[in-house]
């Protein structure tokens, strides 16, 4: 100010009062333009970010950063990978969404509208009956979805540049992406590679080939999220699917430096009959070197909301201990979806609409899931009309539930206290001592203790062609049932005590599945048991089903590849072969009676950690908290279980307890600190919060002059390095701005300049 004074002073020719006006006139000119000078490196925001408020100053180099404890509130979002699926994208480049046809701002807009900060592609890998690999923008699940392989050779030429463009715009409209590699078969969505002659090794140098393509373009589109495969297994068996992804895994390493995903798993089918959750198959041994487990969830043939419950339980509690046990970053449901056979209760109910079943069943997941589950892709999650099950078209709004559970900043566990599903344990058969009651090795071109139609015995071999074979008046219980198999085409089913009551089927169906299905009255037969070793056709197999009591296990040359123990068994019967869709060769047949046998079953404990208590949740430091919670062994055998409380992911304090099978226990802690803020607890998957009382401060370190404002309107000048103490109910909530002091001087100079020649200017004209 005296410095503007001065200058007017100076001017001469004009008497003082009007100088002294002068340099208030410069002064004035000068405030004006200091006080809009804008902040020359931006400013230093602070926002919340769920329980803590972040503030950044990204101009500086390197930024700065700190974070200031909220102890009223939790985290922002309770599930931090909210996610949506893109199934496909049109030549166009307008997307497939739930069977609809979207723009790309479409798609973000409600996306976020959602909550969601995820969004999933979906990249088909197209297996033709020759078994070529294409990699193409859409699903092609149907027959008449596409005119020619030719046409569709053109139209994948447009792959590339339709998945980059949408990669890039959800980038830029700041969605994260994660881009899934699905195999499916061309035209025929659901055969998989059922009917299909394929050479694996070129099936699996192709996969590997496309997946190495695309994790390069991954990374060169900063793609955050990537898993080289999905239903890889249907075409090749699990087996060679796991050798794949440990072949694959230092490839992809070397090319793409972002999240890979490993998957995708289904854990655990349902059995309709003893409403028990069955293993679906096996598991990665090592998932070093991956960054994230994907899970497919589906349930089919759960028949209530109660069992449903059950089913998410144990899935959830499975999952968790997987990711402990790897290290994982995080899991992953990247197909999460929901029983769909339309023959389950909840969609038979004529008073619940597709809507309302939808949502409760979402509503179960989300409230198990969250804090276990890190990442949730719905399969579907647009508002519109679906088929949700067959046949059954509905117009309903799945975004609502899911935005409910997005956004949240907590979730409810509603369901805690059903406890888990019991989960299958697989018996070992021990076979001491046995007769042969028949033997056939068809070498004199007869057949002898068989008898059905549609076969013959050529070359020593019988061959069955749509047509079925059975043994005559030979009923057994216990037995071992050894043959050699070589399948032409088509798919076959095996029976064992085979008889009036029913029969127990194994259904094979080469490069596909493997099924046990239960066939009792009424004639319907029940799934129970679904694996997918590698079958292939035109290749001879030993075969052994060992039958005890109530369990059993199928071999395939000497390999245990699936089991079972049926609670009610059915009685003795006789053996089958079921060929009426395929062509098939028997040789070496034998049926052996147990004299002498017994199984056994390695039971294991397994925990279910509940109603997690913290009281009070706010104190005064040094004033002692009590935290509870529930243990319940839900496993079959006695165990012990360590219980960790972890303050601030701090393992604090442990206690261990031993429980029976089915029992529970409540494990108290004390916690006592005198230290203020906010703190997270932890006990297994469960989380809580906590307060201690009092003020507590944040350190900022910065190179120039800011001002932080509070919510009190108190400001303050922070000079390069400050501490900032915000009390428990004051918080850092408003946008400061910084001022660089050496812009400002020079544009008080420039305007001193300036209006010193306004002035000289105008005084000349006087």
């Amino acid at each position: 100010m005296c410095l503007c004074i001065l200058v007017g002073i100076s001017i001469g020719g004009l008497e003082l009062r009007r100088k002294f006006l002068i340099g208030l006139l410069i002064l004035l000119i000068a405030g004006i333009n200091y006080s809009v000078i804008p902040p020359v490196y931006g400013q230093l925001q602070v926002q919340q970010v769920g329980g803590l408020y972040r503030v950044e100053e990204t101009s500086l180099n390197p930024p700065v950063s700190s974070v200031i404890k909220d102890p009223e509130t939790s985290e922002s979002r309770a599930i931090p990978i909210r996610g949506v699926t893109v199934k496909g994208i049109h030549g166009t480049g307008e997307l497939c969404i739930d069977g609809e046809v979207w723009s790309r701002s479409k798609l973000v807009q409600k996306a976020k509208e959602m909550g969601a900060n995820w969004v999933e592609i979906v990249l088909w890998v197209l297996v033709t009956e020759d078994g070529k690999l294409i990699d193409f923008h859409r699903s092609v699940p149907n027959p008449n979805d596409f005119s020619s392989i030719e046409d569709l050779l053109e139209e994948s030429k447009k792959t590339e540049e339709l998945m980059i463009s949408l990669i890039q715009y959800l980038h830029k409209n700041g969605l994260k992406v994660y881009l899934m590699t699905y195999h499916e078969r061309l035209g025929a969505h659901h055969e998989y590679s059922r009917g299909l002659r394929l050479d694996v090794d070129a099936f699996l140098n192709q996969a590997t080939q496309i997946a190495l393509k695309w994790a390069r373009i991954a990374e060169e589109n900063g793609v955050e999220m990537f898993a080289p495969r999905k239903e890889l297994q249907m075409f090749v068996g699990n087996e060679k699917a796991l050798e794949w992804d440990e072949e694959i895994l230092p490839k992809l390493r070397r090319i793409y430096h972002g999240n890979l995903v490993r998957g995708a798993f289904q854990l655990y089918i349902w059995d309709e009959k003893n409403k028990i959750a069955i293993p679906a198959e096996e598991l990665p041994k090592n998932m070093s070197g991956w960054d994230y487990l994907g899970l497919d969830l589906y349930g089919n043939g759960i028949d209530t909301f109660e069992e449903w419950a059950t089913y998410i339980n144990r899935f959830a509690l499975k999952a968790y201990e997987l990711k402990e046990k790897y290290g994982l970053k995080g899991i992953v449901f990247e197909e999460f979806g929901y029983p769909h056979l339309g023959e389950e209760a909840f969609w038979q109910n004529e008073s619940l609409t597709g809507n309302d079943v939808i949502q409760r069943l979402y509503q179960v997941v989300f409230e198990e899931c969250a804090g276990i589950i890190d990442g949730f892709f719905p399969w579907l999650w647009a508002e519109g009309t679906h088929e949700l099950v067959p046949g059954r078209w509905e117009y309903i709004s799945p975004n609502k539930i899911i935005k409910q559970y997005y956004t949240a900043s907590t979730i409810p566990r509603s369901y805690e206290d059903v406890l888990p599903a019991r989960e299958y344990t697989p018996p070992k058969i021990i076979v001491n001592k046995t007769r042969i009651i028949l033997e056939e090795d068809f070498e004199n071109n007869t057949v002898h203790g068989l008898g059905g139609y549609n076969f013959e015995v050529v070359n020593g071999v019988l061959r069955l062609k749509e047509g079925c074979v059975s043994t005559e008046d030979l009923f057994q219980k216990n037995l071992v049932f050894k043959f050699k198999i070589k399948i032409l085409n088509g798919s076959l089913g095996v029976g064992f005590r085979d008889s009036k009551v029913g029969w127990y089927e194994i259904r094979i169906d080469p490069m596909t599945h493997i099924s046990l299905i239960i066939h009792e009255p009424p004639p319907k037969g029940v799934l129970v048991k679904e694996v997918t070793p590698l079958v292939e056709y035109d290749k001879w197999y030993v075969f052994t089903i060992i039958a005890i009591d109530d369990a059993f296990q199928l071999f395939v040359d000497d390999k245990v590849v699936l089991d079972y123990i049926d609670p009610a068994p059915l009685p003795e019967g006789g053996v089958c072969f079921h060929a009426e869709e395929c062509e098939i060769m028997i040789d070496e047949l034998i049926i052996e009676e147990i004299l002498e046998g017994t199984y056994t079953v390695e039971y294991k404990p397994s925990f279910w950690l509940s109603n997690l208590t913290i009281s009070p949740n706010k104190v005064q430091p040094r004033e002692p908290i009590k935290i509870t919670v529930n243990v319940t062994n839900v496993g079959e055998a006695p165990g012990s279980y360590t219980v960790k409380l972890r303050i601030d992911n701090v393992t604090v304090d442990a206690k261990k307890v031993m429980l029976e099978p089915r029992k529970s226990t409540t494990v108290t802690f004390e916690w006592v600190s005198e230290d203020p803020g906010m703190y997270e607890v932890n006990i297994a998957w469960l989380r809580g919060s906590l307060t201690i009382m009092g003020a507590q401060t944040v350190t900022e370190t910065i190179t120039t002059p800011i001002t932080v404002t509070t919510t009190s309107r108190e400001t303050e000048t922070i000079a390069k390095t400050k501490t900032v103490t915000v009390s428990t109910t004051e918080y850092v909530t408003t946008t400061v701005e910084k001022t660089d002091t050496t812009t400002a001087i020079s544009y008080v100079v420039i305007t001193l300049i300036a209006g010193f020649t306004i002035v000289v200017l105008l005084l000349r004209r006087l």
